[in-house]
């Protein structure tokens, strides 16, 4: 393993008897990286950001599919590249947004297993400290308020927390928070749904939570992700 920043990673781009580079890390940086590799005709699998979507119809099952969302929101601190970042709930969709919430208020910070890690580093956790800050400023409804968390030691911590927005412009919808942050946006309808998602410059991978699989193969609009 070589830490370091800048000066390490043109290093390993530039040795000579390195012939290929991964990178997982920020867009910019990631493009950066590509860009020198192949400026020296070295392979180069360089991956940027994600902002990964979930869609729930209202008939589905809402009990499970609180539980995943909420395994997938919160899971790993949220720290992970699959992790879903933004729910867009169709319609009217009963009570599933009051069992994730209640999922999310039911997990504990610490280590053990089936509880909420720690983050990465303090700038890690600033920059959601912010993201949240800036979106109770600007109206969001914060239904569950992971910012106390923060105030843990030793280390960097961050709750679990979801937010309601009704502006599809706000940026906790499009921005990569990388955190155990999840975006609430209600929509009237799943083509709807799938606009917001294929217009977000990000991949990886989003989620359509049908009642039935016949449904799912014979119904979904095209999206530009992978969908599960």
């Amino acid at each position: 393993m070589v830490n370091g920043a800048v000066d390490a990673v043109n290093a390993l781009c530039d040795h000579p008897e390195i012939a290929a580079v991964s990178f997982v890390g920020s867009s910019n940086i990631a493009e950066l990286v590509y860009q020198r590799c192949r400026a020296l005709n070295k392979r180069c699998l360089a991956l940027g950001g994600a902002k990964n979507h979930l869609v729930a119809l209202n008939d589905c099952d809402h009990e499970a599919a609180a539980r995943d969302i909420a395994a997938s929101a919160f899971g790993c601190a949220g720290q992970r590249c699959m992790a879903a970042s933004v729910l867009l709930l169709v319609g009217d969709t009963g009570d599933l947004l009051d069992r994730v919430v209640a999922k999310a208020q039911a997990l504990e910070l610490g280590t053990e297993s089936g509880k909420v890690g720690a983050i990465i580093d303090q700038r890690s956790r600033d920059k959601m400290h912010g993201y949240v800050d800036r979106a109770a400023e600007s109206g969001a409804k914060i239904l569950v308020d992971g910012r106390p968390g923060a105030a843990r030691s030793p280390g960097y911590w961050f709750g679990p927390t979801v937010m309601v927005f009704t502006d599809k412009t706000q940026e906790c919808l499009h921005d990569e928070i990388f955190g155990p942050v999840l975006s609430v946006l209600r929509v009237s309808s799943w083509e709807e749904a799938i606009e917001i998602e294929n217009n977000n410059p990000y991949g990886n991978a989003a989620s359509i939570v049908f009642p039935t699989l016949a449904l799912a193969l014979t119904s979904t609009p095209t999206s530009t992700v992978p969908c599960a």
